[in-house]
């Protein structure tokens, strides 16, 4: 359980690299830091019965990552968890909802551009 916390920890230094507006970095590398935090994730979870909450937390700690991979997914897997979250994690629900934000605009922006609507102060 302790491995698990330590990937978990991990995967979300490495999303706060990806996300980072301090560092000039370029897409291919934000790219890199969500796929590497995208491991973490997976292996926080490998072999191991969450509780609900931590389980919810990593799927949408996965979604946040995608934003950078694949936005189109990251959307996908927030509406799946959507409801449960609601339900069982309230106070989820509003990062899940920039989350999408963050992807819908992913999604309209040329894929080599940055993205200038992620803030530092926002809580991934």
């Amino acid at each position: 359980e302790s491995l698990q916390m330590i990937d978990y920890t991990e995967g979300e230094g490495l999303k706060r690299l990806a996300f980072s507006l301090r560092k000039e970095l370029a897409l291919a590398r934000r790219i890199e830091y969500a796929m590497r935090a995208l491991d973490c994730f997976k292996r926080s979870n490998h072999g191991v019965e969450l509780v609900i909450s931590q389980r919810l937390l990593t799927q949408v700690s996965e979604a946040q990552c995608l934003v950078w991979i694949d936005p189109e997914e990251a959307i996908r897997r927030i509406e799946l968890i959507w409801n449960e979250a609601a339900l069982y994690f309230p106070a989820l629900v509003d990062k899940m909802k920039r989350t999408v934000q963050m992807a819908r605009k992913r999604l309209m922006v040329r894929k080599s551009e940055p993205l200038p609507l992620f803030h530092l102060h926002a809580p991934f």
